[in-house]
């Protein structure tokens, strides 16, 4: 019997949340021993790092269509993948240490050509071993994978704390996320030995030849989606501001844990299901799940979104000190984001196959980011790189939801749960509302962050129920049923 995509979803979710919290507070410690240059420094670092998963060129993203489509081939497919991304890290490697200078002067921050030898490290180690979780999420070994980044995330902050303890600076820092990353991969390591044997029967390599094209298909966009549309703001910013404005920004677009793992575990669980389902075009199942699914990443994501803009500036300043009060208003535009991290519409194209649809729009999206942020950048500054992202992504969703359409057969009008999604976003202002007037006279950040979380998630549970926007069953389980 199949789990539950919901269960699989929640178990992935609760380990990366896991890891996330504690790197979330590792920042938070790490802020307070650093200066503010020194935590620009370590956060470019942290972009760079980011970057990197780029190098992978689709390969282990494509695991996720071809390990459920094609079991019997699993071994022929991880193997092409742990060579070629391997391969890969080695010569990205050289190409950064070779242009190391360069990319110290277009940061304008000298102090960053002394650490990129550990980024290389780091970074090609974290690659690599990414293979581990994506095929074990795309065998619906959701319990295993869920173990893998809250074992390896927790190692990596302990160390960190022995280092910050031992040696301030940015460099013993990132020998512990090297040693780390390095730990990751030896255990890694031992997986491919026990589960495929090292890949001594894997077959004929011209078995698993298929992958290369999809996953250069998945790769082109992953540069685009990625590193033009959403990192390309912070590397505009790195740019033209100094690594102590860079700090400023950096910390506004600070990741909350819960919902960026939420979002990354619904999206990969979701694909997995759909690619199924494309693969014998099963349309009402198809559209079932879509609109299922997306309703209730909606319920949660808009109440999430609308608390965390109330709550902009207490979140800073409690996490952060008062130091980085001006990323408040930065980070209340940037979370809005993570409403369009509820619509799953490149899942939807990637499980169907439409790729040229799936690259066009990411080229759209690409060419929108860089242009607006430039021009944000220029004419309102950090807040307009901050708006820039959002436009963009509001702009090309809104067309992908066309293209959706077409693929489910049925009108934009029922693309979307569109009644559903009006009512929870009134249910979200109201609930806003109410805990901006409550919570307004209270000086203490801290004081007034703990009383406002509650009280908002109160009153959104009970407008949603006491209005009949959602049942009862559906608020307290969420739960993603597949048919």
């Amino acid at each position: 019997m199949k789990a539950r995509l919901t269960t699989q979803t929640a178990l992935l979710t609760a380990g990366r949340a896991s890891g996330q919290i504690l790197n979330a507070i590792l920042a938070i410690v790490v802020v307070r021993h650093l200066s503010k240059a020194e935590y620009g420094t370590f956060r470019q670092i942290y972009l760079m790092a980011a970057t990197y998963l780029q190098t992978e060129f689709g390969f282990t993203e494509s695991l996720y269509f071809f390990l459920p489509k094609f079991p019997q081939l699993r071994a022929a497919f991880v193997r092409q993948t742990v060579f070629t991304v391997g391969a890969v890290q080695v010569l990205a490697g050289i190409v950064l240490l070779t242009f190391r200078q360069d990319v110290a002067r277009f940061f304008n921050n000298p102090q960053l050509s002394d650490c990129l030898d550990l980024l290389v490290l780091y970074s090609g180690l974290l690659v690599i071993t990414r293979i581990w979780e994506v095929e074990l999420i795309a065998e619906r070994r959701a319990r295993f994978a869920a173990m893998i980044p809250l074992l390896f995330e927790a190692l990596k902050v302990a160390l960190s704390f022995v280092a910050i303890a031992l040696s301030a600076g940015i460099r013993p820092l990132l020998w512990a996320f090297v040693a780390a990353s390095a730990l990751k991969f030896l255990a890694f390591l031992f997986f491919l030995a026990r589960e495929f044997k090292l890949f001594v029967n894997a077959g004929p390599a011209r078995m698993a030849l298929p992958q290369v094209r999809y996953a250069l298909y998945l790769w082109i966009p992953g540069v685009l989606s990625g590193v033009l549309s959403i990192q390309a703001h912070q590397y505009i910013v790195g740019h033209y501001f100094d690594p102590t404005q860079y700090a400023v920004y950096a910390v506004a677009c600070f990741q909350v844990p819960f919902v960026a793992t939420l979002s990354v575990s619904m999206s990969e669980m979701f694909l997995v299901r759909m690619t199924e389902y494309c693969a014998e075009e099963r349309i009402t199942e198809i559209y079932r799940l879509w609109t299922n699914a997306c309703r209730k990443a909606l319920l949660l994501l808009i109440g999430i979104v609308a608390v965390l803009v109330i709550l902009a500036q207490p979140i800073i300043i409690v996490l952060f000190t008062n130091q980085y009060r001006d990323s408040a208003p930065l980070f209340a535009i940037m979370v809005l984001i993570f409403l369009f991290n509820g619509i799953f519409q490149d899942s939807l194209f990637r499980a169907s196959s439409a790729m040229k649809t799936y690259i066009g729009y990411n080229v759209l999206r690409a060419s929108l980011s860089l242009v607006l942020a430039l021009v944000g950048v220029k004419y309102w500054g950090l807040k307009g790189a901050a708006l820039s992202i959002v436009v963009s992504l509001a702009i090309v969703n809104t067309l992908q939801l066309v293209s959706c359409a077409h693929i489910m057969r049925v009108s934009f009008s029922k693309v979307l749960p569109w009644k559903d999604v009006a009512k929870m976003s009134m249910m979200a202002v109201i609930a806003a509302l109410f805990t901006k007037l409550l919570v307004i006279m209270i000086a203490s950040p801290t004081i007034r962050l703990i009383a406002g979380f509650p009280l908002f998630c109160m009153t959104y549970a009970s407008l949603a129920v006491w209005l009949g926007f959602v049942s009862k069953d559906e608020l307290h389980l969420l739960r993603f049923r597949t048919t």
